[in-house]
């Protein structure tokens, strides 16, 4: 070889390791991209599958740096493509199972809380408490009445055909609306309420009062509120005694108060002669001798505050034979020493 040919050789077609590896190469690339091109499925396209489908292409063309090799892009999954493993779903099952729990517990609180709401109104409805009536608006219902009767109106119709009639009942109507406008008339700054409860009151006390004349209790009523009166008027004035016992400590003083109760007052007959009158007292054969001894102090101490005058206007009372046939009263706590 001339040195001609030998320069042109080596400045213009020569020959280096390097190229060759780099051709290899290129040709190497191409061929990865054109299998994957042939084993690529085909699949719905979306605006989110295609360019994902764009950046892998970019990311298989482009040439593999050092700097590109450290950079990672993290791709968003598709719903359709997603495979959970055995943890995830673990951890979702245990999600879903605690969402369970704090249902079932709010629907067990919600409960509670019907059950409150609803028993509070219970005992609103039963606490509420019914319209105080003045004395004056319950006798003007008894003149409205009377005088409604005297006037042409028709007597309230309690009872007809063994069925309980009320004072808004029909056949009650017009008597009714003329008590109402009779009161309303003498005092018309009382609310309608006051006295519409203030008629019923007496609608119910005519119906009760009808209603034992037509089964004859009407004797045996007003014996025993007589002697229901009584035995209330012992009581009253022995425990109004009590504070006056100069010789009783405070300790002894509360409790006989504790125990001054209408149903531990003996019973009264009253019996008429023409020489006399006088009471019978009925004894308790469950009271104690100390309770009673502690009544007879009572009783003596309220004959000396008396004055002459009380003193013999007062019925005298004689202990009677035969001992009472109430039944022993309920025990309360405290009350022991009052029985036998």
């Amino acid at each position: 070889m001339s040195n001609s040919e030998a320069v042109a050789f080596s400045s213009g077609d020569s020959f280096h390791p390097s190229d060759a590896s780099e051709s290899d190469s290129s040709q190497e690339e191409d061929s990865v991209y054109s299998e994957f091109l042939r084993k690529r499925k085909p699949r719905t396209s979306t605006p989110s599958a295609s360019k994902t489908s764009k950046q892998r292409r970019s990311r298989v063309l482009t040439p593999m740096t050092p700097a590109s090799q450290e950079l990672h892009v993290p791709e968003t999954p598709t719903t359709s493509g997603t495979n959970l493993s055995l943890g995830q779903e673990n951890r979702i099952i245990d999600y879903l199972r605690s969402i369970d729990r704090k249902i079932d517990c709010l629907s067990t609180e919600v409960k509670k809380l019907r059950e409150k709401i609803s028993s509070s109104k219970d005992c609103r409805r039963k606490e509420d408490p019914k319209p105080t009536i003045p004395p004056r608006i319950r006798t003007a219902v008894h003149d409205a009445y009377k005088h409604a009767i005297e006037d042409g109106s028709e007597e309230w119709v309690t009872k007809m055909a063994d069925k309980k009639m009320k004072v808004s009942s029909d056949e009650n109507k017009e008597t009714t609306e003329a008590v109402r406008r009779f009161v309303k008339g003498l005092y018309p700054e009382v609310q309608d309420g006051v006295i519409q409860a203030a008629v019923g009151r007496y609608f119910d006390s005519i119906s009760q009062k009808n209603h034992k004349e037509s089964t004859g209790k009407v004797d045996k009523h007003k014996m025993k509120m007589l002697h229901y009166s009584r035995r209330k008027r012992k009581l009253q004035w022995r425990t109004s005694m009590i504070s006056k016992k100069t010789g009783w400590d405070e300790e002894k003083k509360r409790r006989v108060r504790d125990a001054m109760d209408i149903t531990y007052m003996s019973s009264e007959e009253e019996v008429n002669s023409d020489e006399d009158s006088f009471f019978t007292v009925k004894p308790l054969p469950w009271r104690s001798e100390e309770f009673s001894g502690i009544i007879a102090e009572l009783d003596s101490k309220f004959e000396k505050t008396q004055s002459s005058r009380s003193r013999r206007q007062k019925i005298k009372r004689v202990k009677g034979n035969n001992p009472s046939e109430r039944p022993k009263p309920t025990l309360r706590d405290g009350h022991e020493w009052v029985f036998v």
